[in-house]
């Protein structure tokens, strides 16, 4: 298994020995249900529904080991080691190939009934939109998941353009490029504000491989916010980028650990 080698490999570069190991943190992109520990429908990998991951990588590791969905883990990274510590009531939003949220109420990561929380991709934005991966229409990933922009703004181009290439093209003032951002930003505002109604998050985090566009997403993220958020929410919601980049999600996965082993951080 490719985590096996992943962790010798690590454990002989830093000279650790496998004794000092207390714990891996996992996370993935896709639902968990609790009652059984499997991957639950609506993964982004599909072949791994069904399977308990925790339970393999366990018997593969010979470690105790920690699952949760990755964007759960960015909010648990942001309230552990980023600067929103003590904020209690705090949404991870993970932009990348899917969307996923990650909730932090009343100073504990939530979970809900079965583990299934967090699902913001699949809010319906457009009744009658493209048939997204999960069988609706007009899914929020239908519009603003990096999936999404990649295919429109690969139209014409040699190669699929990256994620680095849509943060790089928007800097740069490319017109076509901020106008996709700019209509998936107002789309994932008008599924915050939905959300934001309900739970009234006192800041709402963005994070995903499209962080660096920075305001030039949050901007139209701010301005769909603040129309479909009830105004007294929409005003007093911090909307921020994740000041922890690409190792938010890791930095969640080693606070997971920390947490079962009674590890207080530094």
């Amino acid at each position: 298994m490719a985590a096996v080698g992943l962790l010798d490999r690590l454990l002989a570069g830093s000279g650790v020995e496998r004794s000092a190991v207390v714990g891996a943190g996992v996370g993935i992109p896709g639902p968990i249900d609790r009652r059984t520990g499997t991957v639950a429908q609506g993964a982004i990998l599909p072949e791994w529904v069904g399977i308990n991951i925790l339970q393999r990588l366990e018997d593969a590791l010979d470690l105790p080991v920690f699952v949760d969905n990755d964007a759960n883990l960015g909010a648990l990274s942001e309230v552990t080691w980023g600067p929103h510590t003590g904020i209690s009531n705090l949404m991870f939003l993970k932009i990348g190939s899917g969307i996923g949220a990650g909730l932090i109420l009343n100073g504990m990561p939530y979970y809900g009934n079965v583990g299934i929380t967090g699902e913001i991709g699949h809010a319906t934005i457009h009744e009658h939109g493209l048939v997204c991966r999960c069988g609706n229409r007009g899914c929020l990933e239908t519009i603003a998941s990096t999936t999404t922009m990649i295919e429109l703004l690969s139209r014409g181009e040699d190669k699929p353009i990256t994620p680095e290439d849509i943060v790089r093209k928007a800097v740069a003032r490319d017109s076509a490029t901020l106008r996709v951002v700019d209509d998936a930003g107002l789309a994932v505002g008008r599924a915050l504000g939905n959300v934001a109604n309900l739970i009234n998050p006192e800041v709402i985090v963005v994070g995903g491989p499209l962080a660096g566009l920075g305001e030039l997403l949050l901007d139209p993220i701010r301005r769909g916010l603040i129309r479909h958020a009830v105004p007294v929410i929409g005003e007093t919601t911090t909307l921020t980028m994740s000041s922890l980049g690409d190792r938010a999600e890791a930095l969640g996965a080693t606070a997971l650990v920390f947490q079962h082993a009674g590890i207080r951080r530094n």
